[in-house]
């Protein structure tokens, strides 16, 4: 009895100093520990069971040669024995195979289950605030409902793992976009929304987005869990919109600063178009204290391809076809809001022909890239734009804090005026001599607007606006066709 309790004593420490070397799987199954950030007590019991399945395995393997060589040969035991063991080996593998399908299906492109896409939705009670990120900024918004804060609920099935058995961090950042979309939102900036005479601000949302490597890490500690519900909670991190709630509150948009509407001829329907995209790509633009508004910056190029129209433009004196006609009227009422403002014009020019429907002197036009029109925002408020544009008229209105300033303006009488050039075309359907006159033109001549902005009968801001319109050309239409017969009877006179 002494004798078999040292043979068994002897191959268990045999067995124990066996399983200490590399190979058999041993290096794998530590290195797995490491990456799932195993306990010490993790790695003392993988030790003593592969102490005991070496130690047992010898026990066994001796055991069944003492039995199989009463009716076998040596040779024939080691191959029944090799079988044997390969075939345990195989049902083994097999049965690992079946336990983890799973995993098999999703690797190989398989659909999810509804458990699990109900399961990744879960969320931490309101009013958690165990960031995985760190506060640097100040809060605006509602923790409760803060994207930051959830503990998104995924199986750790549900990733990509590489050779060597760990979770590669793209591959599982690109699945948890496909499957979990929420936990990656853009910022949304805070908004401003008039209502009446007053600005609603609507709150800005934090971003939000995974961190791929602590993610990845998270799921391979879950899946190394043992039986029952293995979860992560996903490590986010958030971004901050370019206008918080707090900056947008700071910014004073609180009432109606200035406001300005042109009106125009609604039959023109390109030119009612074009005017209607110009001012839906200034609607909604902020201007901060110390920035400079730009209308070409504001709308970017006219082309085409955003829809802009062919319509009525002014060209070498006269109204011919081009496209994005119609801009101009935007630019005029933009003038005559920032004017009114009591706003430092940095950038203006006046149309080349006067035309009778804008106000004298305090029109503006524009033209890509180099005519722009541009105003300062000189208040320590922010300025938001709104524009509303009908089939004959459009309005561009400031929303600011009032800075209790008073405006007023003065237009000189026109002075240098310059006789209209006179361009003919030759018409063949009229007798040679004759002639029609289809445009009359007008005469160009130079006006002058004085503006003073007053703040409790101070004067805070005295300028002048000098527009040089060129005279309107005489267009007229020069017969070249056949001189008319004399009328019969007719006689000259000495």
């Amino acid at each position: 009895m002494q004798e078999l309790l040292f043979f068994v004593a002897s191959s268990f420490w045999a067995g124990a100093a066996h399983a200490a070397t590399p190979g058999h799987g041993k290096t794998i199954a530590a290195a797995y520990i490491v990456g799932a950030r195993g306990k010490p007590i993790d790695a003392v019991i993988l030790g003593i069971f592969v102490t005991l399945s070496h130690t047992s395995g010898i026990v066994l393997v001796g055991v069944l040669a003492s039995f199989g060589s009463a009716w076998l040969r040596p040779p024939r035991v080691e191959a029944y024995l090799a079988v044997s063991v390969g075939i345990l080996v195989i049902a083994l593998g097999l049965w690992m195979l079946w336990t983890q399908r799973d995993l098999l299906v999703l690797a190989m492109g398989g659909p999810e289950t509804g458990d699990r896409s109900r399961e990744s939705g879960r969320g931490p009670a309101r009013g958690s605030h165990a960031h995985t990120h760190t506060h640097t900024h100040e809060h605006d918004h509602d923790h409760g409902s803060e994207l930051s804060e959830m503990q998104l609920r995924v199986r750790a099935l549900e990733t990509i793992l590489t050779e060597k058995g760990y979770v590669d961090p793209a591959a599982l950042d690109r699945l948890l976009r496909q499957k979990a979309p929420f936990a990656y939102t853009e910022p949304a900036d805070a908004r401003f929304q008039p209502t009446g005479s007053t600005v609603r601000i609507l709150p800005a949302v934090a971003g939000l987005e995974v961190i791929p490597r602590k993610a990845a890490a998270a799921v391979l500690e879950a899946g190394s869990a043992g039986a029952g519900d293995r979860s992560a909670a996903l490590p986010t991190v958030t971004s901050q919109p370019e206008l918080t709630t707090r900056e947008a509150k700071a910014l004073g948009v609180k009432e109606v600063m200035s406001t300005f509407t042109t009106t125009f001829n609604a039959g023109d329907a390109p030119r009612v178009h074009n005017i209607g995209l110009i001012a839906a790509a200034v609607h909604g633009s902020l201007v901060r204290p110390g920035q400079v508004f730009s209308m070409n910056a504001a709308t970017g190029q006219r082309t085409a391809a955003k829809g802009y129209r062919t319509a009525h433009v002014i060209q070498n004196g006269e109204i011919v076809d081009g496209l994005g006609g119609g801009v101009c009227q935007a630019g005029t009422t933009m003038f005559n809001a920032a004017f009114f403002a009591g706003l430092p014009v940095v950038q203006r020019r006046n149309h080349s022909l006067h035309i009778s429907h804008y106000p004298m002197g305090r029109d503006a036009t524009l033209d890509w890239p180099g005519t722009d029109l541009k105003f300062r925002n000189d208040s320590p408020y922010g300025i938001y734009i709104t524009s509303r544009a009908t089939p004959s008229a459009l309005t561009f209105t400031f929303w600011s804090t009032s800075r209790g300033y008073k405006v007023t303006a003065s237009t000189s009488e026109a002075r240098n005026f310059r006789a209209p050039p006179t361009r003919y075309k030759d018409d063949p359907t009229l007798a040679k001599g004759e002639e029609v006159v289809d445009e009359a033109g007008s005469r160009g001549f130079d006006v002058t607007v004085s503006r003073t902005v007053t703040k409790g009968g101070e004067v805070v801001r005295r300028d002048s606006f000098v527009s040089n319109y060129s005279p309107w050309v005489r267009v007229v239409r020069r017969g070249t066709g056949p001189e008319k017969p004399a009328e019969p009877g007719a006689t000259a006179r000495a």
